[in-house]
């Protein structure tokens, strides 16, 4: 059946009236809302409604429950997976008991707004890989179906084997974006998994580890990199964290993620997404980071060059690294450079400037 999303001005009318649909996310339907004349319907992209109903409310599930909703959905590509009107749809109607059942929304009605919004909702680009209760399933899945090496369903497995391990790896690191690198660490978690003491799902360690190779990221240009030469930077971060490397068989390891075929794309003529329709090219981006840094320059003129929170090195950084919040900022950047930033740009446009990464890519 061909996918259904909302149109743009019936999906504001939802998201404005949250509040007063409690009772609808709690216990209802939104059938008399969601009606023939609120949505598009787009037949490049099909969905299975059967194998939906496979889909259980359990966090366990989650594993199985991308399987089959990326099995369960044909055309979808990642430019079509960035539109909030599809998922907002789903989670509103095929996806509504799941998300109630996965996500229990909190009795407290101001909690419950907040909760819904986060669940039911996309408003930045993070939420569709980490919270939508949809699209984080469809996400996980094609993040793992890159590692071709590995059934799909097994790269399911690992990925959610610790929740903390698939929050570092999707939702805080550049590690998933890079095909190679991914496939050897997940050759890696595969590795750790069929040991006893499975020490790269350790919560701290994980932890240290995904943190260490963002650092390096600063210092590597890891796109570039071969597959034997990611495992190379990984056996140093084995060796960094755990004393010992984990070992894998790099044979049948290759480059695999295939370019992205963009001709199918939703009329979106009338209709604008939540979000912005796709990720910035990296031009766009340095082109709002130096425009942001021109209006800082008027506000702080006397600020030396040196020490602008835009300066061009730190521009450098920002391009590559992507930190969308202050804790991956203090993560990704070692201190000895943010102590170089005025404190007076910083305090003043230092979330605005993670706030445009974080929207942009």
């Amino acid at each position: 059946m061909s996918i259904k999303f909302l149109k743009q001005k019936n999906l504001n009318e939802l998201y404005s009236a949250v509040g007063d649909n409690l009772e609808r996310y709690r216990s209802g339907n939104f059938d008399e809302l969601l009606t023939s004349e609120a949505t598009h319907e787009f037949d490049k992209i099909t969905i299975s409604h059967d194998a939906i109903k496979n889909i259980k409310g359990n966090d366990k599930d989650d594993a199985n429950n991308c399987l089959i909703l990326f099995n369960g959905i044909e055309g979808m590509t990642p430019y079509h997976a960035r539109d909030a009107r599809i998922w907002v749809y789903i989670t509103h109607t095929l996806f509504l008991e799941y998300s109630r059942n996965r996500w229990p929304i909190p009795s407290d009605d101001k909690k419950a707004i907040n909760h819904i919004i986060l669940h039911f909702f996309t408003t930045n680009f993070r939420n569709f890989h980490r919270d939508n209760a949809a699209s984080r399933l469809w996400w996980s899945a094609f993040a793992c179906s890159k590692v071709k090496t590995i059934p799909l369903n097994k790269s399911l497995e690992l990925l959610f084997y610790r929740q903390d391990v698939r929050q570092n790896l999707l939702d805080r690191s550049s590690t998933s974006r890079i095909d190679n690198l991914y496939s050897v660490f997940m050759h890696k978690l595969d590795a750790s998994f069929q040991t006893d003491e499975k020490s790269l799902f350790n919560k701290v360690k994980n932890h240290e580890y995904m943190k260490e190779l963002n650092f390096l990221g600063g210092s590597n240009v890891l796109e570039a990199l071969s597959i034997e030469d990611s495992a190379q930077i990984l056996q140093g971060v084995d060796n960094l964290i755990f004393g010992e490397d984990i070992s894998i068989d790099l044979n049948g390891l290759e480059k695999e993620l295939q370019p992205i075929d963009g001709d199918s794309r939703m009329d979106d003529s009338d209709d604008t997404p939540v979000s912005v329709k796709h990720e910035s090219t990296e031009d766009e981006l340095r082109a709002i980071l130096e425009g942001l840094r021109d209006e800082i320059v008027k506000v702080f003129p006397n600020t030396p060059d040196d020490k602008r929170l835009l300066s061009p090195h730190i521009i450098a950084g920002l391009m590559y690294q992507k930190p969308r919040d202050i804790e991956e900022f203090i993560a990704m950047f070692p201190h000895y450079m943010r102590e170089q930033i005025s404190g007076e740009e910083s305090e003043k446009y230092l979330e605005i400037v993670l706030q445009i990464i974080d929207d942009h890519t």
